[in-house]
């Protein structure tokens, strides 16, 4: 069973303009029964392109943060959890500096600031 209250989608970049382009499709990244999720940013790193996104938890009923990285095939991988707190989390902002690979989400619903390396 696969509910769906958002998906997120890809496409490459096609010949044309990225907001006009009307003949590159989007392919979706399939949610399963445990999760909806929102909220992407895209992050290339070493060569390998991920997607960080909320995973809206149905069992725990907030939100955790995962990631699907793209596949040789062309094909998102099954989203994985990363960070995993006992309040909500969404809007995974990643950067790197100096080396080191960091993830800021938006954690209001916790009271905190978090940062993970």
């Amino acid at each position: 069973m696969e509910l769906d209250y958002y998906r997120v989608a890809f496409r490459k970049k096609g010949k044309h303009a990225l907001l006009t382009d009307a003949v590159t499709p989007f392919k979706a990244i399939r949610n399963n029964w445990r999760y909806w999720v929102a909220d992407p940013f895209v992050f290339e790193y070493d060569g390998e392109t991920y997607i960080f996104a909320e995973l809206f938890d149905y069992l725990r009923r907030r939100g955790v943060i995962g990631y699907s990285k793209l596949g040789a095939n062309g094909r998102f991988s099954r989203w994985k959890e990363i960070i995993v707190e006992p309040y909500h989390m969404s809007y995974p902002q990643i950067f790197e500096y100096n080396g080191e690979i960091y993830i800021v989400p938006e954690t209001g619903s916790g009271r905190t600031l978090d940062m993970y390396r």
